[in-house]
């Protein structure tokens, strides 16, 4: 993957925030994927490069599975929780 670009701390803090509270997000990535799942926490790698742990939204039948997005690749998330402090967040890499 290539190197590691740092995101704004006003963002970060959002992201913390989501992780606090247990936010559900719908995150869109680069290449117009996007993700529902349950912000957890965020995790800081041996390279330095951060994640965010997200348990996504169950389907039907099947069971919650944790997955790890590199924070980086994230260009926007809007909080679904009717509770949420903020609202769609734009992700400007630095």
């Amino acid at each position: 993957m290539s190197t590691y670009k740092i995101l704004d701390c006003g963002i970060h803090d959002y992201l913390e925030l989501a992780c606090m509270r247990s936010y559900s997000l719908v995150i869109e990535l680069t290449g117009k994927k996007t993700i529902t799942g349950t912000a957890l926490n965020i995790e800081t790698r041996r390279d330095k490069s951060e994640y965010l742990m997200i348990k996504l939204k169950q389907d039907q039948g099947q069971e919650l599975k944790t997955i790890s997005i590199r924070l980086d690749q994230i260009v926007a998330f809007t909080p679904i929780s009717k509770d949420a402090s903020f609202e769609k967040i734009e992700v400007q890499i630095t």
